[in-house]
């Protein structure tokens, strides 16, 4: 019994590192819920910060477009990434 609680928590704790590791690195929840909130464990549940940030970024960049005949999906997705990996860099630097 003692073996499988020690197992049980090496697993809990290379679990919350690797949530830590994500978050810092921008792929934490952009709306998080404590496990008490939703049920299970952890805290990731929905799309990333990175991916909150793009859609918000896609989203003002779409409704300011002057020609809707430039829309190039690739283009204007990866486009909304950069400007979501400068915000999150931006939330780092001093």
């Amino acid at each position: 019994m003692e073996y499988m609680e020690a197992k049980m928590q090496d697993q809990l704790e290379a679990s919350l590192i690797a949530e830590r590791e994500a978050f810092d690195a921008g792929q934490g929840p952009a709306f998080p819920l404590g496990a008490n909130e939703y049920g299970g464990h952890g805290s990731c549940f929905g799309m990333t910060l990175r991916d909150y940030f793009a859609a918000k970024a896609l989203q003002g960049f779409m409704a300011n477009k002057s020609n809707p005949l430039s829309f190039q999906p690739e283009d204007d997705a990866k486009y909304a990434y950069r400007i979501a990996d400068a915000m999150l860099a931006a939330r780092v630097s001093p």
